[in-house]
């Protein structure tokens, strides 16, 4: 028990801050990177790669988001949106443990399922719940130091190697804790001898021995450190991961796979290696490698985050044209019919604020889509499969009239010219319109 108490001891869980990073063969084809705390997504940039998606819902802009969920509980997607529209996510990954919250109607929060549970936290866990084991201890404590001057209290604590802290509070209950612990030095050896009864793994016989030569604070500090393993234990079994406790190094083992899963979740190797963090890295890794394949697979599919972000631009219900599968029909290179021209209104304050066109035939390599000089409209030609979509949007909330003509680019001598007029329809309106 020797080795492994001093693995324990309060250097090992506030000092190994491990993080990040499976065995190189199963991590090549993903980079295990902290995530920012947001992550933005300007829909009006022309530098944003997305793709159209023509949903049952409309028009949809798809844009493929990844990132590993370490390092941090959550991370929140904004979305800047050109125009008035909804703003959603749907997770693409499989076995990733995140949870999916719309805060607003342009930002969605991802957080992390996993509990993150710290060396550090643990220690002060065991700490707390040792302490818990001396009530009247304490409470004999509390009488003493209500009655003492902090000059006292102060002195109390050098001579027990304790720095006194700054705050008159925090003297007093650094005061509190550290009488207790030499108060109750009894009731924590006869913790220690039952907690050996029940783990013997964990205590060997020359620990135990080793136990007698221990006193106060010494004492105290072996018992936090077996109920920080136990503690690191319910941890890891609460989360699904197997250890025998029958095994002589047991203990060992539930250390370092703590260590790994810790090293996964947090994310700490991931900064940039130094001197000072070699060994808290090499720790991290040494975990990893404790995990299981079976382990290490899981929680790396849950750490990996895969949406799917969509921009659906607003739909009025009330207008007739305003989605793509009810767009009006252009037939771009009819027999005899040079050119097409076609004028029509927008006027968002009665429920006409998109038109949709379909361009049968549409080939950008002999065909022009030209349009007028008119303001107040914003166009732009998609790609559906073999036929293309042409949508005009008014920019804003005024009334604007549009017009554009489509032609091949090679002349045509003879070939006639047709005039569209579009009208606006309601979509309660019988066809034809």
């Amino acid at each position: 028990m020797t080795h492994f108490k001093r693995l324990l001891r309060n250097a090992i869980f506030t000092a190994f801050s491990c993080a990040a990073g499976l065995s190189a063969a199963s991590a090549q084809d993903v980079k295990w990177a902290i995530p920012p705390e947001k992550i933005g997504i300007d829909y009006g940039s022309p530098q944003l790669k997305y793709q159209d998606a023509f949903l049952d819902v409309g028009l949809s802009r798809e844009v493929a988001v990844g990132f590993t969920l370490i390092g941090r509980k959550k991370v929140l997607v904004e979305a800047k949106l050109p125009e008035p529209g909804q703003f959603t996510i749907q997770l693409v990954s499989e076995g990733t443990e995140v949870e999916l919250k719309q805060i607003d109607e342009k930002s969605i929060e991802v957080t992390s399922k996993y509990e993150v549970l710290s060396p550090a936290m643990v220690r002060a866990q065991a700490h707390q719940k040792a302490m818990d084991s001396l009530p009247k201890q304490l409470a004999q404590a509390r009488g003493e130091a209500g009655k003492k001057k902090k000059a006292e209290l102060e002195s109390y604590l050098r001579k027990h190697d304790r720095k006194p802290p700054d705050d008159d509070d925090d003297v007093r209950k650094a005061y509190i804790d550290r009488r207790a612990i030499e108060l109750g030095e009894s009731i924590v050896r006869d913790e220690l001898a039952a907690f050996a009864k029940q783990r013997p793994e964990w205590a060997s016989k020359s620990d135990q021995d080793g136990w007698k030569q221990l006193a106060d604070e010494q004492l105290f500090d072996a018992w936090t450190d077996l109920l920080s393993v136990q503690i690191a234990y319910d941890y890891l079994k609460e989360n699904g991961y197997t250890i025998d406790l029958m095994r002589i190094n047991s203990a060992a083992t539930i250390r370092d796979k703590f260590l790994g899963v810790h090293a996964l979740l947090s994310g700490l190797l991931s900064k940039e290696p130094t001197k000072d963090n070699a060994a808290d890295r090499e720790a991290g890794q040494k975990g990893v490698r404790a995990l299981a394949p079976e382990e290490a697979a899981r929680l790396r599919k849950g750490l990996i985050v895969k949406v799917m972000c969509r921009h659906t631009p607003q739909v009025d219900e009330a207008d007739a044209n305003s989605q793509w599968f009810h767009s009006q029909r252009i037939i771009c290179q009819a027999r005899g019919i040079g050119t097409v021209k076609v004028s029509g209104k927008l006027d968002p304050g009665q429920h006409d604020r998109v038109d949709w066109w379909t361009l049968v035939g549409y080939d950008a390599a002999n065909t022009v889509v030209q349009f007028g000089k008119e303001v107040g409209v914003k166009h732009e030609i998609l790609s559906d499969k073999d036929v293309a979509r042409l949508r005009i949007v008014a920019a804003g909330d005024q009334p604007a009239a549009y017009a554009f003509e489509v032609r091949g680019l090679a002349p045509t001598t003879g070939a006639r010219t047709i005039v569209i007029q579009e009208s606006a329809s309601v979509a309660s309106e019988p066809f034809p319109f």
